[in-house]
């Protein structure tokens, strides 16, 4: 037996079954649909409590920020850098004295408007290496790197190294030109034997000797005024070479 319920709109008793009342044609809503809100509210119930639960940890985690902010740098300050060592030269201070006369000297010697001007730039150089280099023209523990290595008619070495950019120290490359100075390599010799397992563009450090010219304190090689300065070619007796790792 159907169970009596009130109309919500003329409070007359009516079946539970009914889909309409009798007395005012008013339409009843069905059980089902009432089922559905139900289930309806129940999930934005939910998704309303696990909205909550998601923002708990961002709530929590805000507490922390004033605590962050505090070990942030200021704004505007720039961090210190420390800027790298500059490079040690490793070229002894005479090398290094000795090689800015030179620039010195074609640094006039181009600004010269004639002849005359370029021979007081190579007289002031001349001047500047016989006042920094002792009486017998000596260095010792120099840097440069081997230009060629050769050998004359004879078999013995002919050795030119670049002490500088555009400068060289080097040997004579024949017997008469050397009569006098004796630069040329001895075979059978510890220098000989040095020398010879080298190769060009090899570093090295090297000791010896230049040769006194009356006109240039130091004796070239080269027979024009201009290659003398823009690229002079120094007469050396070397005494001593090895790699400059050792």
């Amino acid at each position: 037996m159907a169970k009596l319920i009130k109309c919500p709109v003329c409070g007359s008793e009516i079946s539970s079954s009914a889909k309409t009342c009798p007395q005012c044609g008013q339409k009843r809503k069905s059980g089902l649909f009432k089922t559905v809100l139900k289930t309806v509210a129940g999930i934005f119930l939910v998704l309303f409590l696990i909205g909550l639960l998601v923002e708990a940890p961002e709530d929590s985690g805000s507490t922390n920020t004033p605590a962050q902010a505090a070990t942030t740098p200021e704004a505007g300050l720039t961090p210190t850098v420390t800027p790298p060592a500059p490079a040690t030269d490793p070229r002894p201070a005479k090398q290094v004295q000795f090689l800015t006369a030179l620039e010195t000297a074609r640094t006039a010697a181009d600004a010269a408007a004639n002849d005359m001007q370029k021979g007081a730039a190579l007289a002031a150089r001349t001047q500047a290496m016989c006042a920094m280099l002792p009486r017998n023209k000596t260095v010792s523990g120099w840097i440069g790197t081997i230009y060629s290595i050769s050998a004359n008619g004879d078999g013995k070495g002919v050795l030119v190294v670049e002490i500088g950019d555009n400068a060289w120290a080097s040997t004579w490359n024949n017997a008469i030109s050397d009569i006098g100075t004796n630069t040329l390599i001895e075979p059978n010799t510890a220098l000989f034997n040095t020398v010879s397992v080298l190769s060009p563009g090899d570093t090295i450090k090297f000791s010896g000797e230049f040769f006194t010219d009356q006109e240039l304190c130091l004796s070239t090689q080269n027979l024009m005024m201009n290659s003398k300065i823009q690229r002079p070619e120094f007469v050396f007796k070397f005494s001593q070479v090895a790699l400059a790792s050792n």
